[in-house]
């Protein structure tokens, strides 16, 4: 769609409706708007490798305690997923020669 002697592009358009179309040059905030928008965006959480190892680990008990707490209420929540990753690197620190 032309207006006067700029092109809009929507992005409900298809891609070959919009082929040639530069998109419009961002403009800079004044500088008074910096840091007041907030977004935010849901990340799920991964246990980390450490988490494993002071779960099991009686030298901490204070670090112990709160991974047992980490664990078990990411299982009851299901909300805590364990990657691959973190199993294969729990088993070769647990099972490293010393």
């Amino acid at each position: 769609m032309k207006t006067g002697n700029r092109a809009c592009a929507c992005s409900s358009k298809r891609r070959s409706e919009t082929a040639g179309v530069r998109p419009r040059e961002r403009r800079k905030r004044p500088e008074a708007d910096v840091g007041l928008e907030r977004i935010y965006t849901s990340v799920a959480a991964l246990v980390d490798t450490n988490i494993l190892v002071y779960r099991f680990d009686r030298r901490f008990p204070d670090k112990r305690r709160i991974a047992t707490e980490i664990l078990r209420r990411g299982i009851a929540e299901d909300s805590v997923p364990l990657p691959h990753q973190a199993i294969v690197e729990f088993i070769a620190a647990v099972t490293a020669c010393v």
